[in-house]
């Protein structure tokens, strides 16, 4: 039976650094900033009340089998969450109003990674577009949100290099109609010795140019050398950098696609001094809002790093409060970053003005844990974390 609404606080010692932190259970009125954690074991979306760091009023909203990942409807119209279902190859359309799913698309056998793309276009039901990275399949599927179906697939699978899509990002320029997607990097081998004893690893990024009515088409291909394991990628669009996380590696690439049909290779960035086929990897990633610092999880570090964009220098670990950290999610006025653990089961929250910390400037020691499930004896890993306004 699910656990309901009980008077209770909860007191928090805090650990790796953190602080001691009341957490009380939930109030009425209506929550300004809502968080939403997808559960891939119980098929939900857990909804959390952002300042109070603690469930909002009302049950988890149940989805699809197997989310993994979520994405807020752009713009001014932010009243649908969507949500990839892995295990049922579905993209749940969420009011989040009445927290409940609209309508259920199929979007290929194994949708991972979300996007949006606005185009221009004379035809109001052809402006805005939801694309679906599919590993299994080694496709991307195109939504028309208009219409609410998939109406595209391009697939991947007789290109001549191995191409298994992933992390998926589309530039949000009306004018710039290019969907950016990143592959898991190839080996190459220079002799023929077993075990590989002289292997390079290359990533690629394929340039997707999206038509209002028409279909997709592959523009280009940029490399990733040295790359291992790519998986997550962002896009500043002021400066049109996109940046790569790499799950096999200690680093992150930048590749700058200001124009994308000529964009060079990506170059890393190296985390704490390490690059190429090293010991542990990254994940998680978030743009500040001026496009100044990237913040990247390390797993094997149970920590975060801040990257200043303009020297390509990152500083860190910082403490996350909890084991293999993964998922990211930063405030629209970047002032406060939530981070997912995967190991312990856990959020943290961190103050990233510097206004409540003895060094002004730094990010601060993790607050939390942030409360996001109801079931408290059954805390499953956070999957994918949104931060989106309250709701009436």
């Amino acid at each position: 039976m699910r656990a309901r609404w009980l008077p209770l606080t909860i007191a928090v010692i805090g650990v790796l650094g953190c602080t001691r932190t009341e957490i009380s259970a939930p109030q009425t009125g209506m929550p300004s900033l809502l968080g939403y954690v997808t559960q891939f074991s119980t098929n939900e979306l857990d909804v959390v009340d952002v300042v109070r760091q603690n469930p909002a009023q009302g049950d988890p909203i149940p989805v699809g089998q197997g989310p993994v990942r979520a994405i807020l409807s752009p713009g001014g119209s932010e009243d649908t969450l969507y949500v990839a279902n892995k295990t049922d190859g579905t993209i749940s359309f969420v009011n989040r109003r009445t927290r409940s799913v609209q309508k259920s698309v199929q979007a290929g056998s194994d949708p991972e990674f979300l996007t949006f793309e606005t185009i221009n276009s004379a035809n109001p039901d052809d402006e805005q577009y939801l694309f679906v990275s599919n590993p299994g399949p080694k496709t991307v599927t195109r939504i028309n949100v208009a219409t609410q179906n998939a109406d595209d697939t391009l697939s991947f699978n007789s290109a001549s290099t191995p191409f298994v899509p992933e992390g998926i990002v589309a530039d949000p320029d009306p004018t710039r109609p290019y969907v950016y997607v990143v592959s898991s990097a190839v080996e190459s081998q220079a002799s023929s010795s077993s075990p590989c004893s002289n292997c390079t690893t290359t990533g690629t990024l394929a340039v997707i140019t999206n038509s209002a009515g028409g279909l997709m088409n592959q523009t280009n291909s940029i490399s990733l050398p040295g790359a291992v394991e790519p998986y997550r990628v962002i896009l500043d669009p002021k400066s049109h950098h996109l940046y790569i996380s790499d799950r096999g590696a200690a680093q992150v690439f930048m590749v700058d696609v200001s124009n994308p049909g000529s964009a060079q290779e990506g170059q890393p960035i190296p985390i704490n001094g390490q690059s190429g086929q090293t010991t542990g990897g990254t994940d998680g990633l978030a743009l500040s809002p001026d496009g100044q610092y990237l913040y990247v999880t390390m797993p094997s570090a149970n920590g975060y790093y801040r990257i200043a964009t303009a020297t390509q220098q990152p500083s860190g670990p910082y403490a996350t409060g909890g084991t293999q950290p993964g998922p990211l999610a930063m405030s629209g006025d970047g002032s406060f970053l939530w981070i997912g653990n995967i190991g312990s089961s856990t959020i943290y929250s961190t103050d990233l003005t510097g206004n409540s910390c003895a060094n002004r400037g730094s990010p601060c020691d993790v607050q939390g844990p942030v409360v996001y499930s109801l079931d408290s004896a059954h805390v499953q890993p956070p999957g994918d974390i949104v931060l989106a306004p309250g709701v009436s």
